[in-house]
């Protein structure tokens, strides 16, 4: 995002940007590492132009500046430069808006944040919009969403951008770690492939927050060593992480071991107080501190969690805990005072609380009450059985699954299947009642890997197969399963889908090439699986690993400089490849590598200009091409007058119109028919490319939508066939020389005249009267034909049905092939702009295809569509289907029918809707089984008795319902 914030802050007009996302996602790391990042480059003097990021922070600004003028509080703003890093470089004179000598990037963080409300009125906001230079704001998603409803400025207009921030995946995982360890060399990979096996701490080192507290942790415990020490469970990092915020921030304030159990005590009141609610108003908090027994300071406290930022406050005045997942862990806390067993019984359907269930469990395992939650788990799947064998339906409006319920808190919880053996006993049992259980389980992501050790060993070989590529399953089952008939089989599959991480881990490990290659070619191979295999001695291996985008910086780095060409001619392709290591490529011997280096899109200015000079022809060529290739290097290259570089300069989509100009004085003539296709070419010089001629500038001319109206009516002149039609069918062409085109033209001509929208009525009646069938077929498609040329056109179109041969109903393919003596009336049938009077008289035309085109039509009555619905067939069914005029009510009319091709396409088809289509499911009335079982199954609106009661046809497609995720597991 950095990089693209970057790239259009250049092309800035004064935006306001917001960027928002959850607490941790990152917000204030993104803002001061572009800070950051732009300090560390500057060698020179301020040049005239140049973009400065000010990273001002909103809790920092006097109340005084919400009121100030826009000159003012630029000043305002601008004076936060010198309290950083820059006051040192630069004078005020070099860097005062005044000097018009920079172009200030006002990087305002937490607006949430700002201690006076006057920041969040419209008055400020308008004010701020007037500051010269681009205003980024950060600020919290749920904030901002209250920010849209209170605040009277349309803060989502046209000239503001918003942008959401997202967790990392894999690969920016490593390149954080990397970043946040630089003192400590080697540490990162190693740290982050720990995490991977983690099972604990997988999920949440997703959150920039969390994992930099996890870095942090590490980094203190393990000092300048390579060695790493993680929390064991989660319970114990989020205990971990406090305490070192706590530490770290407030290490002036004397924290004792008091006031830690203190800190503690009175964050479990605070989550007990508000449950899993967002915030809490001060006031709360400070009644929650005096209540405790040993009457602390409230002030003193509070002041104390928000400096060590484990309390945050809003701009409102509330407070909010640093991250949720925080919060439910000192819920966790303070609801065991109620039991893990209560707790679970009142809390079980309510998908928010999962977490701090699974944290209760997993603190009780830690405190030996193992055999406590195996009993209690068993009880509560074994009731949900009774609970559904007794009155299943509670259970389908519940939407919550006891028994899938249980396996995900075990497995949310990361307590090992080894301490819990009895339950997990318990667990197999209910799981492999029936087949679909076990389908549904294999796939799901968060199924124990006892569970999956069983399963990969069944009989089915779909439950084989999806327990396979399941994240969960472990490695030494994937290595035993791969040993059953069959499965070593389908390791080339394997090694080219996306798989569980762990399964292509263990193909990596393969003595067999062919696979190791694909593993290397997986677009989902992680780069930790990749950093094993770039060292290959196959070549061919290497080469995709170079090609990989999941490759990290240090793979690149080192493949860059491997001796086969093929290796680095990949490193030079590879979207990922860092700008140091392009940079080196830039000088390889071999120049085909220079080449692709001088076509990748991440090739920065300063390497094209160097590039444009090469003593190969080819790879100044590709130079030349390249859209961040400097204009005035394009102009240098313009001079050489060769003519492949003024072929790839017109086909650079950047290319500037006077280059352009010059390009198409100097170049051939497929040059100049480049230059006539560019979009920023000036009519002026395609004008001029006309008059000069040439076939191939001609067609190009007569094609483009830039082509003035003069030049098209020089191009009708000439004799090529191709130009007359490029010329018939653009929307810029002179009403008088279509006509004439019409006029003097062959049928193919006129046919491209009767489709061009910008033809006018007469020239269509003349048309119309010509009777050329194509002539027909185009005017009674066009959006904009008149209503009484539709009217005489599906008169002729009614006229050809009645005169051609009957349809023969011989319940064949034929049946949906449409003849050609019905395609008129069908085309105007389908015309919104058709009168009604006119589609009342189509629909009485014996010709099932006329009908469906009619109830395709989005301007058909109401009334029309309905009456549509009762002639009983299944083509003009399925068109009422796809028409999105169709009212809900005739769409459950449908389904009851057994009408699916079509509708389960309807994202908002109802419930009603497809439990109609369920009963005739099982009635066997569906037109294709497998196909229409699978779309009902997928759909979202899709209810779970429902997809119970599909379960229990007879040869039901059980694979499918297996991977829908509203399931109930104790329906079936």
């Amino acid at each position: 995002m950095l990089r693209e914030l970057v790239a259009a802050a250049g092309e800035s007009d004064g935006r306001m940007w917001i960027i928002h996302g959850e607490p941790g996602s990152g917000k204030t790391t993104l803002i001061t590492h572009w800070v950051h990042r732009w300090v560390a480059g500057l060698t020179n003097p301020a040049r005239d132009g140049m973009l400065v990021p000010v990273r001002v922070r909103f809790r920092d600004l006097p109340p005084a500046a919400a009121k100030a003028s826009p000159n003012q509080l630029a000043l305002a703003l601008w004076e936060r430069i010198f309290a950083g890093e820059l006051g040192p470089r630069y004078g005020a004179r070099r860097l005062a808006p005044e000097s018009v000598l920079a172009m200030p990037v006002w990087l305002l963080d937490g607006w949430d944040e700002a201690d006076s409300e006057e920041f969040r009125t419209e008055g400020f906001l308008d004010r701020l919009r007037n500051v010269p230079g681009l205003k980024l704001i950060t600020c919290r998603s749920a904030i901002l969403e209250s920010l849209r409803v209170s605040t009277p400025l349309d803060i989502y207009a046209d000239e503001c951008r918003t942008y959401a921030l997202r967790n990392f995946d894999p690969r920016e995982q490593l390149a954080f770690l990397r970043n946040r360890l630089i003192n400590h060399p080697g540490k990162a990979r190693k740290l982050y492939a720990k995490l991977q096996k983690h099972t604990q701490l997988t999920r949440i080192s997703t959150s920039p927050l969390l994992l930099s507290q996890i870095a942090d942790m590490s980094s203190s415990s393990g000092g300048q060593h390579e060695d790493l020490s993680l929390p064991r469970s989660r319970s114990e990092f989020y205990q971990g992480a406090i305490g070192h915020m706590w530490l770290t921030k407030l290490h002036g304030l004397s924290a004792t071991d008091s006031d830690a159990q203190l800190r503690d005590e009175i964050l479990e009141a605070l989550a007990g107080r508000i449950g899993l609610v967002a915030e809490i108003g001060r006031t709360e908090v400070i009644n929650t501190i005096r209540r405790h027994p040993h009457n602390p300071a409230p002030d003193r406290l509070l002041d104390q969690l928000s400096r060590a930022g484990i309390l945050s406050r809003s701009w409102s005045g509330a407070y909010a805990f640093v991250h949720l997942t925080f919060q439910e862990f000192y819920l966790a806390r303070w609801l065991e005072s109620e039991g893990f067993e209560s707790v679970l019984e009142q809390r079980w359907d309510d998908a928010r609380y999962d977490e701090v269930l699974a944290l209760m469990m997993a603190r009780l395992v830690e405190s030996g009450g193992a055999t406590t939650v195996e009993k209690v788990l068993t009880r509560f799947v074994e009731k949900g059985q009774e609970w559904f064998d007794r009155e299943p339906q509670d259970l389908y409006e519940c939407g919550r699954s006891p028994l899938r319920t249980a396996i995900r808190l075990v497995n949310r919880s990361g307590v090992p299947d080894q301490s819990l053996p009895s339950l997990v006993a318990t667990l197999w049992s209910l799981v492999g009642r029936s087949l679909l259980r076990k389908l549904t389980m294999s796939r799901d992501p968060e199924t124990i890997p006892a569970l999956l050790a069983n399963l990969a060993m069944d009989a089915d070989e779909d439950v084989r197969r999806n327990s396979l590529v399941n994240p969960n399953t472990p490695r030494r089952v994937i290595a035993m399963a791969m040993r059953l008939p069959g499965e070593r089989s389908r390791a080339t599959k394997y090694a080219s889908t996306n798989g569980s991480p762990t399964l292509i881990a263990e193909l990596a490990t393969w003595s067999d090439v062919q696979i190791q290659r694909l593993v290397a070619r997986n677009p989902f191979t992680s780069n930790v699986v990749l950093g094993e295999l770039f060292s290959h001695l196959d070549v061919e291996v290497r080469r995709a690993v170079a090609g990989n985008r999941n490759a990290d910086e240090e793979i690149l780095e080192a493949l860059a400089r491997d001796e086969d060409n093929g290796v680095r001619l990949a490193v030079a392709g590879n979207h990922s490849v860092p700008h140091d290591v392009l940079c080196g490529l830039s000088n390889d011997s071999d120049p085909l590598v220079r080449q692709h280096v001088a076509c990748s899109r991440k090739a920065p200015p300063e390497i094209l200009v160097r590039l444009s000079i090469d003593a190969d022809h080819d790879v100044v060529a590709q130079a030349a091409l390249n859209r961040s290739t400097p204009v005035t290097t394009l102009v240098d290259l313009v001079a050489s007058e060769d003519n492949t570089v003024l072929l790839r300069i017109a086909q650079n989509e950047v290319t500037p119109a006077a280059v352009l100009e010059k390009v198409a004085e100097l170049g051939d003539e497929t040059t100049r028919a480049w230059v006539v296709r560019h979009g920023n070419a000036p009519p002026s010089l395609v004008s001029q490319l006309v008059a000069n001629g040439g076939p191939m500038v001609d067609l190009e001319a007569a094609r483009s939508p830039v082509t003035p109206a003069a030049a098209l009516a020089e191009l009708a002149r000439r004799e090529d066939a191709e130009v007359l039609k490029a010329v018939a069918g653009n929307p810029n062409t002179p009403l008088e020389v279509l006509h004439d085109l019409a006029t003097r033209g062959d049928d193919e001509i006129r046919a491209w005249v009767g489709a061009n929208p910008s033809t006018d009525d007469g020239t269509l009646r003349y048309l119309f009267g010509l009777g050329n069938d194509e002539v027909h077929l185009n005017l009674g498609s066009r959006p904009n034909a008149p209503a009484s040329l539709l009217m005489e056109l599906a008169e002729v179109g009614a006229e050809r049905i009645r005169m051609g041969p009957p349809l023969n109903r011989l319940g064949t393919f034929e049946d949906y092939v449409l003849p050609d003596h019905h395609e008129l009336a069908c085309r105007v049938a389908s015309n919104v702009n058709t009168p009604v009077e006119v589609l009342t008289r189509l629909v009485q035309l014996e010709s099932r295809f006329v009908k469906a085109s009619v109830a395709s039509n989005l301007g058909t009555p109401l009334e029309m569509l309905f009456q549509l619905a009762d002639t009983g067939d299944d083509l003009i069914e399925d068109s009422l289907a796809r028409n999105r005029n169709t009212p809900a009510e005739l769409l459950v009319k449908l389904a009851k029918d057994g009408t699916t091709t079509w509708l389960t396409a309807r994202r908002d088809l109802s419930s009603e809707a497809l439990q109609m289509l369920v009963s005739s499911l099982a009635r066997g009335r569906s037109r294709v089984d497998d196909m229409e079982c699978k779309s009902v199954a997928d759909h979202p609106n899709t209810l779970a008795a429902s997809l119970a009661a599909l379960a229990q046809r007879d040869q039901a497609p059980l694979l499918y319902l297996s991977r829908n995720p509203r399931l109930i597991l104790e329906s079936v």
